[in-house]
């Protein structure tokens, strides 16, 4: 059955009621205050990305750059990615995207709050050329199609949390998804690749500040196929610099 798309007023429906009332941790049903989602002992033990890639956010690396990006370098300039896409992270994803889970929703956008501060000191310390932050934050796009048979875009959630974080302006309608694509799962890099080619493009009318530092935001990047063609848009309109921001590292 198609829903119809009912985000605005299920959103803040949501966030009055996390406010007034206490609430219990999203992942191990422990007592947290009023707004909280997550307790801090399972904050603690959400699996971290270690030694990522300063360019792809690839697990790991040991050199300055990973091997791959030394190859070939990503069109973009930094993924920010806190945490790896593992119990119970991968669970919270996967119930909110496919379930509409609603205590997985209410986790998944704590986490973009503190992703996003993580993004403010990443950006303080290895960009000092660039303290002002982004201009925009611009959620990875749905195709009408899957936004009708979902109701929702889980990437529109989590921008919405890092924009008001970050206190900068939410581009929701900067970028449209003109092709449907089949899903990413099970496919290789380069079919990942040509799967999204061409799938993306600047919404008719729309236009970017000069020389825009634009910052992307998904659920979960795996080979970041989709955050480069969406990037490849963006740098064609006039952006300066694209980076993105996902909870999880696959």
């Amino acid at each position: 059955m198609t829903r119809s798309p009912s985000w605005t007023t299920g959103w803040w429906r949501e966030r009055l009621l996390e406010g007034l009332f206490p609430s219990t941790c999203g992942v191990c049903g422990a007592p947290v205050g009023a707004g909280g989602a997550v307790c801090a002992g399972c904050l603690a033990d959400l699996p971290r990305v270690a030694a990522p890639c300063p360019r792809c956010g690839e697990p790991e690396t040991a050199a300055d750059l990973c091997a791959r990006c030394q190859r070939h370098a990503p069109r973009l300039d930094r993924l920010h990615a806190p945490w790896l896409y593992a119990w119970p992270l991968d669970r919270l994803i996967l119930a909110r995207k496919h379930a509409d889970d609603a205590t997985a929703a209410r986790v998944l956008r704590e986490l973009a709050r503190r992703a996003a501060g993580e993004v403010t000191d990443a950006m303080a310390d290895i960009h000092p050329d660039v303290p002002q932050g982004p201009d925009c934050v611009v959620p990875v796009p749905l195709h009408p199609e899957r936004y009708r048979e979902r109701g929702f875009n889980q990437a529109l959630e989590l921008a919405q949390e890092v924009a008001r974080r970050l206190e900068v302006p939410l581009a929701s309608r900067l970028v449209v998804r003109v092709r449907a694509t089949e899903s990413q799962q099970g496919l290789g890099r380069r079919e990942r690749r040509r799967n999204v080619a061409r799938a993306f493009a600047l919404r008719s009318g729309a236009e970017l500040p000069e020389a825009a530092y634009v910052l992307l935001v998904d659920d979960v990047a795996t080979t970041g196929a989709t955050l480069d063609a969406l990037a490849e848009v963006l740098y064609a309109a006039g952006a300066a610099r694209v980076d993105a921001l996902t909870l999880a590292r696959a």
